[in-house]
């Protein structure tokens, strides 16, 4: 079993917590379509994650027609131009499980939610943070 990332995991709790208007739980990546329109951009917690570790990646819009307005992603293009899966990669830098990715990423999480998450998985763990 990977050991987990909590300074990532509370580095990007801490960084959703400050910044909550960029911050939606229930896609992995929203924008608006309007391009003269430069605030709305948001990510889930596995956005945040791989936008975090990930500086060059590049989000891979779409158009749901289901978001009125807004294109989605759930793939990234990093600098080798392949597209990878955003929940793939947050869940392998924060060395999760995938049962523990699927509690961490569910779209009806609250931040109260993966706060408590995380400090579970650390007293399991123990405490490894380096701050």
């Amino acid at each position: 079993m990977a050991k987990k990332n909590f300074d990532l995991l509370w580095q990007v709790y801490n960084y959703i917590k400050a910044h909550r208007k960029e911050w939606d739980q229930e896609v992995w990546a929203r924008k608006p379509t309007n391009p003269e329109v430069t605030c709305g951009t948001a990510f889930c917690f596995a956005g945040h994650v791989v936008l975090a570790t990930y500086p060059q990646a590049i989000p891979v819009w779409w158009d749901s027609h289901t978001v009125s307005g807004k294109l989605l992603a759930d793939r990234v293009r990093l600098g080798n131009n392949r597209q990878y899966d955003i929940s793939v990669l947050a869940q392998k830098k924060l060395g999760l499980t995938y049962t523990e990715s699927l509690d961490l990423f569910a779209a009806t999480n609250t931040l109260t939610r993966i706060r408590g998450l995380i400090t579970k998985w650390e007293r399991q763990d123990g405490p490894v943070r380096s701050s």
